[in-house]
């Protein structure tokens, strides 16, 4: 507790109740003498109707506030003093019930939820493999690619074995346009059987290299799945110790906010020396 909550609060004195009835108890004391300063008059007023004898008072003037007028200034003074102190110690009491019921321990409010690491990519796989290694997959994915943009559909030995197909059914065409009629021939430069042979060997050429690139593929993908299970296990295991550590942080922070709203409920409101003839003589009105 810090020096200017000590000046408001000691074992014995008020609670906030009691502190609430003693400022509305002041504030009618102080009022009543703000009434007399507010009725000075150094002046009566006499009023006579024609034929009476004796004039009649109608004003009476306060001649003794002379005497009395600093007395009077005093003890409004005091009184509001008085008030002014009970109402910053309640509104301190209040600051401090709210400090408590909202205190959280730096150690929880810092805590970071543990993060998940990256997973690891393909090119990382690839980049840790020995330079042979990292060469022989290359390759393997360029001829795999170059063979397969020769034998797929729709390109250059499929569509000249398509050709060659049609040539040997349609081998003479004719545009015919008169004088101009044109008049094609096609014929095999290789025989059928030798182009399909071409044709099968890519193939399976292409299937043996598409075997091997998927081998050190599905290294990939091992390693890939291998690092997401690590990872995985690594993070739940952090959040496990986390989430434990937090949980134990946020009981003993419930049982600080308990024990810190009882302690401040149980402070009371001390009367600071210099107003105490002024509480004292207010409580015996």
């Amino acid at each position: 507790m810090t020096n200017e909550r000590k000046a408001f609060f000691g074992p014995e004195g008020l609670t906030m109740t009691s502190a609430n009835h003693v400022a509305n108890i002041a504030k009618e004391y102080y009022e009543s003498f703000e009434a007399k300063l507010r009725a000075t008059s150094f002046v009566e007023e006499h009023i006579q109707i024609i034929g009476s004898v004796e004039p009649t008072l109608a004003k009476k003037g306060t001649p003794d506030i002379i005497e009395n007028a600093k007395a009077y200034i005093e003890e409004i003074a005091n009184a509001k003093s008085l008030i002014a102190f009970l109402r910053e110690a309640l509104k301190e009491k209040d600051r401090l019930l709210h400090e408590a019921r909202n205190y959280v321990s730096q150690e929880y409010a810092e805590s970071r939820q543990p993060e998940r690491k990256p997973y690891l990519t393909r090119e990382q796989v690839i980049a840790s493999w020995t330079t042979g290694e990292q060469e022989k997959y290359l390759s393997l994915e360029t001829l795999a690619a170059v063979i397969g943009n020769f034998i797929h559909p729709d390109k250059p030995l499929s569509l000249a074995r398509t050709r060659l197909h049609r040539a040997m059914q349609e081998s003479i065409s004719a545009e015919l346009k008169g004088r101009d009629t044109i008049v094609r021939s096609l014929s095999a430069c290789r025989s059928e059987e030798e182009v399909e042979k071409l044709f099968f060997d890519l193939q399976k050429w292409h299937r043996s290299v598409e075997a091997e690139l998927n081998g050190l593929k599905h290294k990939i993908d091992v390693a890939l799945r291998e690092d997401e299970a690590r990872v995985d296990a690594e993070w739940n295991l952090a959040y496990q110790e986390w989430a434990a550590k937090q949980q134990k942080l946020w009981g003993e922070i419930v049982d600080h906010r308990r024990a810190e709203q009882k302690r401040i409920e149980g402070l009371k409101i001390v009367i600071p020396t210099r107003l105490r003839s002024t509480y004292e003589k207010i409580m015996a009105k």
